[in-house]
């Protein structure tokens, strides 16, 4: 019985794993430039960001472009992932009339491509960090913690997002305006450990899990010094709890959400 469990969660990840492949390829072929839009368009929003605010509005350290890099970079791979899997099961009604698959798929699928190229971008940021001043250093395999806890949390609002669209579609509206707060308030452009009451900071770092890691990306990339270790334990804890639960919810629930969406 065990064994079944154990085969059948490899074979549907085998299958978010092929169907994200397929998905990068399709979205690859669409452009001359092909895979290399996943590194230039983060490097694009980058330059754009910090022209405006390093010599418009002139705001900025000395090492403002690679403080830059690292919060657009990784908030970037979260945005996208999750406003990409917000239309994941809505826009695949057909297929679920036709074939009995779980609805969980697609946005799996759509924030794993998403990780495929953050991948490549986390190579890119490597590079300028290190051209940049940043010398690589031993701590910096306290990324892959980071990685794999950013990724189980974009799982979870990735599934969240898909749900609230496929019941009440102005959601999708809602989302946009919810990850153009996100950017604004969880440190992309700003140091949130400027704030001079170090309670605030840590309110902040606990009710917004987007602006901890990316202010923990810069402690290992920027200042070679390591994150808190037990907010990182806490903080995996609860979004692995969190996908497992909106996982079973989706699939108790699975024919009575296409009836809804064929209303």
């Amino acid at each position: 019985m065990n064994y079944s469990i154990v085969k059948k969660i490899s074979l549907f990840l085998q299958l978010v794993d092929t169907l994200a492949r397929f998905n990068l390829k399709v979205e690859a072929s669409r452009f001359y430039l092909g895979y290399l839009w996943w590194v230039f368009e983060p490097l694009l929003y980058v330059a754009i960001f910090y022209y405006v605010f390093k010599y418009g509005i002139q705001i900025g350290t000395e090492d403002y472009l690679l403080f830059l890099i690292c919060g657009k970079f990784m908030f970037l791979w979260f945005s996208k992932s999750v406003i990409a899997s917000s239309m994941a099961i809505k826009n695949n009604t057909n297929i679920f009339i036709r074939v009995k698959i779980s609805k969980t798929l697609f946005p799996y699928s759509a924030v794993h491509s998403a990780f495929y190229k953050e991948i490549l971008s986390l190579l890119v940021i490597v590079i300028l960090c290190t051209w940049l001043g940043s010398k690589p250093a031993t701590i910096w395999v306290f990324l892959l913690p980071l990685l794999l806890t950013q990724y189980i949390l974009t799982m979870a609002c990735g599934l969240a997002a898909a749900l609230l669209v496929s019941l009440i579609a102005d959601f999708s509206n809602l989302i946009t305006i919810v990850m153009l707060f996100l950017l604004i308030s969880s440190g992309v452009f700003w140091d949130i450990r400027n704030i001079e009451n170090p309670e605030l900071v840590s309110l902040i770092f606990a009710l917004n899990p987007i602006a901890f890691l990316i202010d923990s990306y810069r402690q290992i990339l920027i200042e070679q010094q390591l994150y808190n270790l037990k907010h990182l334990l806490m903080l995996g804890i609860c979004v692995i709890l969190a996908t497992i639960s909106l996982h079973i919810l989706t699939e108790k629930f699975s024919s009575r959400l296409t009836t809804w969406m064929l209303r």
